[in-house]
């Protein structure tokens, strides 16, 4: 919509410095995150594992940079793939 209109997406939804900076720290702080660590955790034969069952490759690799945590799922695989090893 922002791009129909020409605008720049914070400004439709309110997003002022303030409310940008809060989301900027709130990203920082996902590197301690658990899953995180799960997903730092697992080694290249466990990453094997964790894609043969379904883990996806792309949110590992963001979790592990501290991007974006697992989801649930993903970290429930990560689990069983760890506890088996």
């Amino acid at each position: 919509m922002a791009a129909a209109l020409g605008v720049p997406a914070d400004s439709l939804l309110g997003a002022g410095e303030a409310r940008l900076s809060r989301h900027r720290r709130r990203k920082a702080d996902q590197v301690d995150l658990p899953s995180v660590q799960l997903a730092r955790r697992l080694g290249d034969s466990t990453v094997r594992q964790f894609i043969a069952r379904g883990g996806s490759c792309r949110a590992l690799s963001l979790a592990r940079e501290g991007k974006q945590p697992l989801s649930a799922g993903q970290a429930a695989i990560a689990l069983a793939v760890i506890d088996e090893s």
